[in-house]
């Protein structure tokens, strides 16, 4: 049982280490929804990553208290705010 363990230890290592340094984003959730709240935004209901295009998808409410899709790139820089 041990030797299988090890195996899949092995197996899964080099695809642990792919992803640790290619898609990990440049600036942290925690740190993605400070940045909106600093920018005005609440009521954070959504913050995922999207790994195929390397961005933030935020669901939350502007200074105004309207509905808006928000995609961030990895530095945090705004690529586009959308009523919803």
């Amino acid at each position: 049982m041990l030797k299988y363990y090890y195996l899949i230890l092995v197996l899964l290592s080099p695809v642990a280490l792919a992803n640790a340094s290619n898609d990990q984003p440049e600036k942290t959730i925690a740190q993605v929804i400070e940045l909106l709240v600093a920018q005005g935004f609440h009521d954070i209901s959504k913050v995922e990553f999207d790994h195929d295009d390397n961005r933030y998808e935020i669901d939350a409410r502007n200074s105004n208290n309207e509905k808006v899709e928000i995609e961030l790139t990895t530095t945090g820089q705004f690529i586009s705010i959308e009523e919803d």
